[in-house]
């Protein structure tokens, strides 16, 4: 079984776990980016845990911070959780927010540079950011 944390803005991204008191039990409706990864992968056995990208809060108190910049910083952070606890995969969905394809570009650059930060991360899917 793949474990793959993701980290995503909101419920239409990551989906949501409710809770049903009479049945004492939870129902998980996955978001677009489980139902993607599912489509591209279908032979694969997956478990998601997904974050709320805000959550993530810097390590470094009363340390030198990181030189990151933008989503970097983050990015960097949603690597080391998923390595520090053993996924597999992290995915890291960020809204493009623009129609202009230099700042699309822009945001994706600063995420694939927060992952390289992270010793001995393996980055795959880097060409997907278009030219």
């Amino acid at each position: 079984m793949k474990k793959i944390l993701i980290f995503g803005e909101g419920e239409h991204d990551i989906g949501k776990k409710e809770y049903y008191p009479r049945q004492n039990d939870y129902e998980i409706y996955e978001g677009w980016i489980q139902k993607f990864i599912r489509k591209i992968r279908p032979h694969l056995n997956i478990q998601f845990e997904t974050r709320r990208r805000k959550e993530l809060t810097s390590f470094t108190r009363g340390k030198k911070r990181l030189t990151l910049k933008g989503h970097s910083e983050k990015a960097f952070y949603a690597m080391m959780i998923a390595k520090r606890e053993g996924y597999d995969a992290v995915v890291f969905m960020v809204d493009a927010d623009t129609k202009d394809l230099k700042q699309w570009q822009d945001k994706c650059q600063e995420i694939l540079e927060g992952f390289a930060a992270v010793e001995n991360a393996q980055l795959y899917f880097t060409d997907a950011i278009p030219s």
